[in-house]
């Protein structure tokens, strides 16, 4: 009898162990994105106080969109954006005051090109 409580206790511990583990493995897999190299510091985004974006795809807590340009078009650069606090949509703009670059991002495009842009966090 005492032989089967025990059995059924480590049961219980290892079943609770073993859910606190997969919690942990799915909260860092959503904090990092695959393809993202983060620097060190996070640098002032090409010395720009403001700038803003347009959304063209979005890949959960990350978009990617187009800088405005100059001529008030939205064909500038190509960036990932980050935050925890925004849900991005397909042609959403954004205002960026203070842009700061946290990394850059590498992926293939549609066409099969190897493409590597700069990653803005604009949760802070």
């Amino acid at each position: 009898m005492g032989k089967k409580i025990l059995i059924y206790i480590a049961g219980i511990i290892t079943g609770v162990i073993l859910t606190f583990v997969f919690a942990y493995a799915i909260t860092n897999k959503n904090d990092k994105f695959d393809g993202i190299k983060y620097f060190k510091n996070e640098i002032s985004y090409e010395d720009k106080s403001s700038t803003s974006f347009k959304v063209f795809q979005v890949l959960d807590n990350y978009a990617l969109a187009n800088e405005k340009s100059e001529y008030n078009m939205y064909l500038g650069k190509i960036v990932l954006l980050i935050s925890n606090d925004i849900s991005f949509y397909s042609d959403q703009i954004i205002k960026v005051d203070n842009p700061k670059q946290i990394g850059t991002y590498s992926y293939e495009s549609q066409g099969g090109m190897q493409l590597t842009v700069p990653v803005i966090d604009i949760s802070k």
